[in-house]
């Protein structure tokens, strides 16, 4: 008789080091948890420290989707440990292209390890890949659960434990104001560097929110960072607008948030017509205020067709640059002088100081003439956008030019093509209900010109 046993097999364990006198303070973790889909697998997944690689510890626990680029997490852990890993979420079997440990600012160096496995017996899906510094490369485990890991062995690391200063005391002129007001805001206990939520610096800043808000500030000194102080400035009189906008009878969902754009739609239930202006928040570190008064005017025909009265209500902007730092963002949005936050808020987006969409998408045109609004014939325009698959997209070919329409995804992967013989304003419905979650790109090519525009499909 032949008995086969298969048995997981993992980097071996060092000898337990118990002085762990080379081992490093782990306070913050950079990340890529995949590019194509299931973002939702790095909520639930964790990060542990061990001195023995028997008795691990959970030092932070993540709580939030993946978004297929870079991700940066801080986090409050002081103790110090010679092994870190990432375990992944019950749902997940890893799924990481990259993961970069750090104390404070200052990356950290050490042996790779990690569990066994790999996607579809594919030894390009290991767990070195997570730590290879070549992102297009994926960690990927055989199975789902928790017992897929990887992580480092610090034994080696020179660097010095961090021991962050304390969260600075805040405090505000005025902590009640009235719209249209300001009040300085003041950080103490702090001989380092201060840095507040809404992206400004130094021990005392202005502001002058339209809305309640709550501000938070860290102090770094000497490569480490502190937990946040916080201080909350009192709005009165918000629930109140120019137009007479009724908050109580309003409509909206936000479309997309993401390092390209931010767009939506919203309007008045009692007043069909109305253009409505909104307020952008990011809740990150409490609900700061990013841009307000951007109006929402721009004609969708999705709108109309759904009897949002004359379907003026769209609004698209540039993701304005103070969100672009590298740090994880939470997105809503609300009606101006309303505490209504729209439908599908609270997004997360991670974008650095040069963040551009994955390609060049053609710019939206709004004509703030409310009474008739333009839509440039040159221009593309996708709807719903996020879709569930059924799609449809508006564009211009001259008369009898010829143009190709077609989708691909971020891969470059064909998914959907059909032949255009111009006829002016095109109006053309896409399915792609068989399509995986993600990013796509519309493409619209002509003989001199390409046109594209960035849709996101979610099951």
């Amino acid at each position: 008789m032949t008995v086969t046993v298969n048995t997981a097999v993992q980097t071996p364990a060092p000898a337990p080091d118990q002085t762990v006198s080379g081992s490093c303070v782990v306070n913050k973790v950079r990340l890529v948890f995949r590019t194509d889909c299931c973002f939702h697998r790095l909520n639930g997944a964790s990060l542990q420290g061990s001195n023995d690689r028997n008795s691990w510890t959970t030092i932070y626990n993540f709580t939030t989707e993946g978004t297929g680029k870079w991700q940066e997490f801080s986090f409050g852990n002081t103790a110090s440990y010679r092994y870190v890993r990432y375990v992944s979420a019950p749902n997940s079997a890893g799924e990481l292209v990259e993961i970069e440990f750090y104390n404070g600012s200052q990356k950290l160096s050490g042996t790779v390890f990690g569990s066994s496995g790999s996607f579809n017996n594919d030894s390009k899906y290991s767990y070195q890949r997570a730590m290879d510094g070549v992102v297009g490369e994926m960690w990927h485990g055989a199975s789902q659960g928790t017992h897929n890991f990887v992580g480092l062995d610090l034994s080696g690391c020179s660097s010095t434990a961090c021991t962050p200063p304390s969260a600075p005391g805040l405090t505000a002129s005025a902590s009640t104001i009235t719209s249209g007001q300001s009040t300085t805001l003041t950080a103490s206990n702090c001989s380092g560097t201060v840095s507040w939520s809404n992206g400004q610096s130094g021990s005392s800043i202005s502001v002058s929110p339209s809305q309640t808000t709550t501000y938070t500030a860290t102090c770094s000194a000497n490569g480490c960072t502190s937990s946040n102080g916080t201080v909350t400035v009192t709005v009165t009189g918000t629930d109140k607008t120019d137009a007479g906008t009724n908050c109580s009878a309003l409509e909206g969902f936000l479309d997309a948030a993401d390092c390209g754009s931010i767009a939506g739609w919203v309007y008045d239930k009692s007043n069909p017509n109305a253009v409505l202006k909104i307020d952008i928040y990011d809740n990150s570190n409490g609900a700061t205020l990013i841009q307000s008064g951007v109006t929402a005017g721009i004609f969708r025909q999705d709108l109309l067709n759904a009897g949002k009265g004359n379907g003026n209500h769209g609004f698209y902007i540039t993701t304005p640059s103070q969100l672009k730092n590298g740090q994880s963002r939470n997105i809503s949005v609300r009606v101006n002088g309303c505490s209504y936050t729209l439908s599908n808020s609270f997004k997360i987006i991670n974008c650095s100081s040069n963040a551009r969409t994955g390609v060049e998408e053609v710019e939206e045109v709004s004509v703030t003439n409310t009474e008739l609004t333009v839509v440039s014939e040159q221009r593309m325009s996708a709807w719903p956008n996020p879709t569930k698959g059924e799609l449809e997209v508006s564009f211009y070919v001259e008369e009898q030019k010829d143009a190709v329409l077609s989708v691909v995804d971020m891969m470059g992967v064909s998914w959907f093509e059909q032949k255009i013989k111009g006829a002016g304003q095109h109006q053309e419905k896409i399915n792609l209900s068989n399509s995986v979650e993600g990013i796509y790109i519309i493409q619209l090519k002509k003989a001199n010109s390409l046109e594209t525009k960035k849709i996101i499909v979610t099951h």
